[in-house]
């Protein structure tokens, strides 16, 4: 007979990468977990998202790269304006009508017939594997691109990762859903909130110090923030402590009502 469990127990659960996403989904973090949790998963080097709603233009809502962000930016800018026409992947590139769909689709780029293409959206940031989750269902069609650099995805790989990459894709589907209802304030109209909040206890933060608690608002680390700006950790630890001092708080935490308080007042 198995032993009877005491009346009073706790037990301390560890749950995957993925699975920590739920309680992200709808919040300015997800995106950066969310690409932390891939990268465990797979080791992949780059996300790039594209999302259609049903009767719209295709946008990318999330672009993220290892080491700098302006990479993956600029390869979704660059896709949008001149190559999505050209995606080998366009013919699934729609919403999907009556059904919902789910596909994983393998890409290297050593196998890719247009040379351009090849070149520029892989070649040129030193990109070689592709494994592209394809979500569509009546309200649109979500593009999720996951990049590696130096070695392809093996299929053994997929078989392993593919109930965790079915959970990632409805997840961020429902983020992408939040986000719009939620409409969260641009990194453009955080910054105009610090100055704000600043200038109501007679302080003057600097362009870096103002950047810096704009993406710390937004709930980004350290580390994000410096590959977001293309400068040095300890930089950003240097310019948020200052900003910090100047506005009189201790951490995010007491930033945020600060911006709360900044915004009502400016309405």
């Amino acid at each position: 007979m198995a032993a009877a469990l005491p009346n009073d127990c706790e037990y301390r659960l560890q749950p995957d990468g993925l699975t920590e996403l739920v309680l992200d989904v709808g919040t300015p973090v997800f995106a950066e977990r969310c690409f932390a949790a891939l990268r465990e998963l797979l080791g992949i080097d780059q996300m790039v998202v594209f999302h259609r709603a049903a009767g719209g233009g295709l946008s990318s809502p999330l672009a993220l790269h290892a080491q700098r962000a302006d990479i993956a930016q600029a390869l979704a800018r660059l896709y949008l304006r001149h190559y999505h026409s050209r995606d080998p992947h366009r013919d699934w590139l729609r919403p999907e009508g009556e059904a919902r769909s789910l596909r994983l689709r393998l890409t290297e780029a050593r196998d890719l017939r247009d040379a351009e293409y090849r070149a520029r959206l892989f070649g040129e940031p030193g990109l070689d594997a592709k494994l592209a989750l394809i979500a569509r269902s009546p309200a649109g069609m979500l593009y999720v691109n996951l990049y590696r650099s130096g070695q392809a995805f093996a299929a053994g790989e997929l078989d392993a990762a593919a109930s965790q990459l079915t959970l990632l894709a409805r997840l961020m589907e429902r983020h992408l859903a939040l986000s719009a209802e939620r409409s969260v304030p641009s990194l453009g109209e955080l910054r105009g909130l610090v100055a704000t909040a600043a200038a109501r206890i007679g302080a003057t933060l600097s362009p870096r110090e103002l950047e810096t608690c704009a993406h710390t608002a937004l709930g980004r680390t350290a580390e994000a923030i410096a590959a977001e700006l293309a400068i040095g950790y300890h930089s950003v630890v240097t310019y948020r402590k200052r900003a910090f001092l100047k506005l009189g708080i201790a951490g995010r935490a007491d930033l945020l009502p600060l911006l709360l308080a900044a915004g009502q007042g400016a309405a």
